[in-house]
């Protein structure tokens, strides 16, 4: 068995976010009768994200049987169907999140592992023809019991000759079938993330190329482990962290301590970000007021922070 196609598409007006996956599989149905699956999702580096419910086998609901049971004498060639496998994966805001950073901006690189049980036949079935030999003027009537999957005769007693050695006339097997799947980055910018309840996107690439302030990166792989978690207020605290961070290396440097202008321009740009999501329930003019930090919080407090790192980054060379 082998996967000649997976296509992906969204499911719409459901109540979860939902992906439809249609497997389309080629078997021999000579030798083989798919009874049963079940698939699930992994990273590429094997990480398991989560099961997929079944929707059909057969896609067009017909009978399948094991119909040609002389397939396996001698002389029969593949007869090779494709059969469809349709089933839906209802995606978690965690999983939504941390597929967002698995794609990195790229396209999104999945693993789908499908286990299949099926029937396999190891017999062949004999026939019976009638004849006549003439043995010293005597007649004689025999029957000629062959297997030869080439000769088709009007008479069949329908017995079962096993093809091996060991006597197993059918088999239960189980294959496990790995395919990659790729969603193209504008495919899931466009189709997929909308309906998702990921929003439009305003894509805006930030370059991360250098990381010469090492412990500041390190906060920002934090924020984001945080958003994955769905912990919003610890997002805030490591963007916080992270522009204290650089706050102290461009403010130790001779060069903002002697110039007037870029130590105002500085003040001004970092001074806001230095108490994100910082001891929010000491500025409620009430008790009863909800300070809830919200997802769209996270978001733009970890955006804001990488443009920071990254303007950090780009005037490094003209602070030494």
């Amino acid at each position: 068995m082998k996967i000649k196609e997976l296509i992906p598409s969204i499911i719409k007006n459901s109540l979860h976010p939902a992906i439809k996956l249609d497997l389309f599989i080629e078997f021999d149905s000579n030798t083989c009768l798919p009874i049963n699956y079940y698939s699930s999702i992994f990273t590429i580096d094997k990480k398991f994200i989560s099961n997929l419910e079944m929707i059909s086998l057969f896609g067009d609901n017909r009978t399948n049987t094991l119909s040609n049971t002389l397939s396996r004498g001698a002389g029969i060639r593949e007869n090779l169907e494709i059969f469809s496998i349709s089933f839906v994966w209802r995606i978690s805001n965690i999983e939504l999140e941390y597929l967002e950073n698995l794609r990195n901006e790229g396209n999104l690189k999945l693993n789908i592992s499908t286990s299949i049980n099926y029937l396999e036949n190891n017999f062949s079935i004999s026939n019976i023809k009638y004849g006549k030999i003439k043995d010293l003027n005597i007649d004689k009537e025999l029957l000629f019991y062959e297997y030869d999957a080439n000769y088709h005769p009007f008479h069949t007693d329908m017995n079962l000759i096993a093809i091996n050695s060991n006597r197993d006339f059918l088999k239960s097997k189980t294959d496990i079938i790995n395919h990659l799947l790729e969603i193209k980055s504008s495919d899931w910018l466009n189709d997929f993330a909308p309906n998702l309840g990921l929003g439009n996107f305003f894509v805006v690439k930030i370059p991360t190329n250098n990381k010469t302030l090492k412990n500041a990166w390190n906060y920002i792989s934090n924020g984001e482990k945080s958003l994955l978690e769905c912990n919003y207020k610890g997002v805030l605290a490591n963007c916080r962290e992270c522009i204290s961070a650089i706050d102290k290396k461009v403010k130790s440097n001779p060069y903002y301590q002697s110039n007037f202008f870029f130590r105002e321009k500085w003040n001004r740009k970092i001074s806001h970000y230095l108490s994100l999501g910082l001891h929010l329930e000491d500025i409620n003019e009430s008790p009863e007021e909800n300070h809830i930090i919200s997802r769209a919080d996270a978001h733009f407090a970890l955006f804001s922070t990488k443009a920071i790192l990254n303007y950090y980054e780009e005037i490094r060379q003209d602070l030494d």
